[in-house]
């Protein structure tokens, strides 16, 4: 097709010639040509519409358009089915079957992308993993068991100029895929079937640092979605000081010696009342329930077994009681409980219609989740704690062969728990479950990195927070650190580092320590005497450098920043550490910036 130029603001440039659209400042070309593919194959562009704003190609049944924004650095790709489609998977969720555009970053021209400049986004796993990559775009640090996938997607110039790829709205149907030099981004490759009219939206938007495009495309998404988020006060668990039970706590899948679990929790529950430590609601995590496969208790065995659940009822051998009478003993605290993905084993398929893959199962409609929340209701549940989430999309390919089913899934949930005055907390979560939360409105908190001292050291955990709470605060949301341990006598549970965080996450703080092993004096530096939190007004989050050189990987410090406004004007907190692998000092003056 002839050349054609759109131009939106800040002189973010789109360019079609040839069946291949260039993005870039001015005449750059930051993510090389772009091409509308089919099935991996190069389609021609044929204009039907052409404006000095946007561009409309078809391809046999499905349109693919580009429109600028003249008033804000934003191009938005656009591809809509113009009639139903079947039979369109590829078998691999990461291979779009339809994607406009598909980049090919080592076909730029000369000059096309600044020397020295870096990509970064988030991996689609549990937790967004946050992911580095040099220019060229194909150099991800990604974990190899879940999809080469990166959203959003960003580069960013020595400069400071940064432009991000990320999808607009289907989070959970379209993808950015990386690999075999390429960036697609398009329609994931599990999806068999489309109906009319469907329609998905990627952006490219432009700022200056990685954290002034999140900031961007974060308010964009919560403006359009007309995102509620509930008070930062709406549940305990946000509120005040909290117990924890799962992975990394002293009680996970372990008791006192000589005690049982109940009576581990409750005598723990006693001492803190006692010593003046203020808890006010206790998580219990999955060990409370049955899976298919049941992992035992007080073992040293730190394997974390993949199946689903059961029955979403208190295990005979764990709690013969019940909840009710545990948190009569605990003292009536708030209680959060622990869900996660469904076993195909479970007696719940005879009562509820649910998609089937292998061992793992989802319900089709939320009469289950709703079946669950009434047990917790009566329990005397407040929030509800979904983990597993990667698992329960990932696990089913049910969920995810037609577009929608993912969002409806999550939106019957919230509405759910809404109408039942219980809040949620979503954990082991990818990006687009991160992004979907901008349609729900139960939810007050949202798990930003791996599980504490579990798998891999305390500095890649802390860089994972902190790189991940850059999304999750530009989407609104509060981010929760994960249980820790406040017992400095260990110096391997890096207590007051992880105090510090917890309480500058503006999340939940919650410690998991043994019985009596609780530091009084250091859990009171996160909240009042009464157990209120004291937190600053959005999340601590990674400033721009540690985006392009992770601090992990690099002699580099991770440097982070929060604020809170007062009267008196707004205060900064900023926080540096060390956490590079090579075990060096690091002598570097880090200017603190109005």
């Amino acid at each position: 097709m002839a050349a054609l130029r759109l131009i939106a603001a800040h002189e973010l440039a789109v360019t079609i010639e040839e069946d291949e659209v260039r993005v870039g400042f001015d005449d750059s070309d930051w993510f090389g040509p772009g091409r509308f593919t089919i099935g991996g194959r190069n389609e021609p562009l044929a204009p039907v519409h052409e404006s000095d704003a946007s561009v409309t190609v078809a391809s046999g049944d499905v349109l693919a358009s580009v429109r600028v924004f003249r008033d804000s650095p934003v191009v938005v790709f656009r591809l809509e089915s113009a009639t139903a489609l079947d039979g369109i998977a590829t078998e691999a969720f990461a291979r779009p079957a339809y994607a406009w555009p598909s980049f090919d970053p080592g076909s730029r021209p000369p000059g096309g992308l600044p020397e020295g400049s870096r990509g970064f986004g988030y991996q689609y796993t549990e937790f967004a993993l946050p992911t580095q990559s040099d220019a060229s775009l194909s150099r991800w640090r990604l974990l190899p068991f879940r999809p080469a996938v990166v959203e959003p997607l960003g580069i960013v110039a020595p400069d400071g100029r940064c432009l991000l790829l990320a999808p607009l709205n289907a989070f959970h149907d379209q993808v950015i895929g990386v690999g075999d030099d390429r960036i697609a981004c398009g329609w994931h490759g599990d999806l068999e079937r489309v109906p009319a009219g469907f329609a998905t939206e990627m952006a490219v938007i432009a700022g200056m640092g990685p954290r002034d495009c999140l900031d961007q495309y974060g308010a964009l998404l919560r403006q359009q979605n007309d995102t509620h988020r509930p008070a930062r006060d709406a549940d305990e668990l946000g509120r005040a000081l909290s117990y924890w039970t799962d992975n990394g706590s002293a009680y996970w899948y372990r008791t006192e010696p000589g005690l049982d679990t109940a009576s581990s929790l409750v005598s723990t529950m006693d001492d803190l009342r006692e010593r003046g430590i203020p808890v006010t609601s206790v998580q219990l995590d999955s060990w409370w329930y049955p899976h298919e496969v049941v992992r035992p208790f007080n073992t040293d065995d730190w394997v974390v077994p993949p199946t689903g659940l059961v029955r979403w009822e208190p295990r005979d051998d764990v709690l013969p009681q019940g909840i009710q009478h545990l948190r009569a003993g605990l003292g009536h605290p708030a209680l959060v409980t622990h869900c996660r993905h469904l076993s195909s084993s479970s007696p719940y398929l005879d009562a509820h219609a649910c998609w089937i893959d292998g061992d793992r199962a989802h319900p089709q409609t939320s009469d289950l989740y709703e079946r669950w929340l009434d047990q917790a209701q009566a329990w005397g549940v407040a929030t509800f704690e979904h983990d597993w989430l990667v698992e329960s999309f990932l696990g089913v390919r049910g969920l995810r062969s037609e577009p929608g089913r993912a969002r409806n899934w999550q939106e019957g949930l919230d509405h759910a728990a809404a109408e039942r005055g219980i809040t949620l907390q979503w954990c082991m979560a990818t990006p687009a479950d991160f992004l979907q939360t901008t349609t729900l409105g139960a939810l007050t908190s949202i798990r930003t990195s791996g599980d504490h001292g579990y798998m891999i050291g305390p500095g890649e955990l802390w860089t994972w927070f902190l790189l991940t709470n850059a999304l999750a605060r530009a989407l609104g949301l509060r981010p929760y650190k994960d249980v820790f341990l406040s017992d400095r006598s260990n110096p391997d549970h890096h207590s007051e580092v992880e105090a510090l965080l917890a309480a500058l996450s503006t999340g939940p703080v919650g410690i998991g320590d043994a019985l009596g092993q609780a530091d009084r004096e250091l859990v009171l530096r996160t909240c009042r005497e009464d157990g209120v939190l004291v937190r600053p007004d959005v999340p601590l989050a990674a400033v721009d450098r540690c985006f392009a050189e992770h601090p992990v990987a690099r002699a580099t410090p991770l440097v982070a920043e929060a604020w809170t406004d007062h009267a008196a004007g707004r205060w900064v907190y900023a926080a540096a550490f060390n956490v590079s692998r090579f075990e060096e000092r690091l002598e570097e003056e880090i200017e603190l910036a109005a």
